[in-house]
């Protein structure tokens, strides 16, 4: 049995578990997913000439970044992504874009971070991200006088509920406007005329789940022929978890300048590493990581107890703080971390114990580094 392009995009999805389901596997760029797949190649970024070299060489090719012209909409081979494709193509190579599946898991770029500083206990940070609610805004207009009746039917819906308080609404006064129409049973007002009522505004949080309940025992409170209301969504901030934010405890404190040449070392860059800021005699032992997604590194300053911040994306604007704290801030050049995170992919898809086993029956699979 032949190891196809779908084998190893499975196998990346099942070595880069998210607990959202809802985050996609490698996406497909070029190539069928069920072809023959022989010999694997990574790359950073998929530069035109870059990928008709790796093409010669491999049957699928993954890259942390997508096209950096995109996919294009016409095939051009006399420009220059148009001829890479059309190189891909031809040759039967595929080509697949990693980054938003390994950004925030566990072979993301804060977890390479972790391995070459040897935080094998690092813990991924909660950090309150915005996102929609499982509760809705419900409004609803009703005549002065009918409210107490119309909060007790949003409360038996389930709505109205915050921490251990129940009943919860808001009200405010308005005056509200309209013409009955030929046919319709006012509640109060003559069909033809233009009428004024002074009305609640009420609103109130609801589940999403029980507004269709809600929504028919407030109807059946409601005095008015045709009850007007409205639903908002709500967005509200909640922790979320990822591998994209850690911390973790160095085995003994060491200076700040040795912790950036401890990591020159490991990127095997003498330039990819820079200390922006803290005295580089510095002793640090607790350090957080933060790469890969976008976060928001003022928040932690505020609330984690660490030594020092290692980062690929050091806001100047946010160094004073940092500084003010007396952390020191160890930046990662972006490429070259991105390099040690789809060699580490590549390293994982080495040793996986079924595409070897997959790959002994068919003869075997070359997977190497071309970037």
């Amino acid at each position: 049995m032949d190891l196809t392009v779908q084998d190893f995009l499975d196998e990346l999805q099942r070595l880069t578990p998210w607990e959202d389901a809802q985050v996609p596997q490698a996406d497909l760029l070029v190539g069928d997913p069920r072809a023959r797949v022989q010999s694997v190649g990574a790359l950073v970024d998929p530069e035109p000439s870059r990928l008709l070299r790796a093409s010669r060489r491999c049957d699928l090719i993954l890259s942390y970044h997508p096209l950096q012209a995109g996919l294009p909409s016409r095939l051009r081979t006399d420009e220059p992504a148009g001829r890479a494709v059309a190189g891909l193509i031809g040759r039967n190579c595929a080509l697949a874009f990693c980054q938003r599946r390994l950004d925030g898991s566990a072979l993301g770029p804060s977890r390479t971070l972790a391995g070459l500083l040897g935080l094998g206990g690092a813990e991924p940070v909660a950090q309150a991200q915005w996102g929609l609610s499982e509760e809705v805004k419900f409004v609803v207009f009703v005549p002065t006088g009918h409210e107490s009746a119309v909060v007790e039917a949003i409360a038996r819906g389930g709505g109205g509920v915050i921490g251990l308080y129940s009943h919860c609404t808001f009200q405010s006064p308005g005056t509200g406007t309209y013409r009955p129409l030929e046919g319709a049973s006012p509640w109060a007002g003559r069909v033809g005329r233009l009428e004024r009522a002074e009305e609640i505004r009420l609103e109130s949080r609801v589940p999403r789940s029980r507004l269709s309940q809600t929504l028919d025992l407030v109807r059946s409170a409601h005095p008015y022929e045709e009850m007007a209301y409205d639903v908002y969504p709500v967005e509200e901030r909640a922790p979320a978890v990822s591998h994209a934010a850690l911390r973790g405890d160095l085995p003994r404190p060491i200076q700040a300048r040795s912790l950036a040449a401890k990591l020159r070392q490991a990127l095997d860059d003498p330039g990819a590493v820079r200390l922006e800021a803290g005295d580089r005699a510095t002793r640090v032992r607790r350090i957080a990581i933060c790469a890969g997604r976008d976060l928001d590194p003022k928040e932690m300053v505020a609330r984690l107890d660490v030594h020092a911040l290692v980062t690929d994306r050091p806001d100047p604007a946010l160094l004073p703080a940092w500084r003010g704290a007396g952390i020191a801030v160890v930046a990662i050049d972006y490429l070259a971390l991105r390099r040690a995170v789809m060699r580490r992919l590549m390293e994982s898809l080495a040793s996986s114990q079924r595409l070897r086993e997959a790959g002994a029956r068919s003869a075997g699979v070359r997977i190497r580094w071309v970037a």
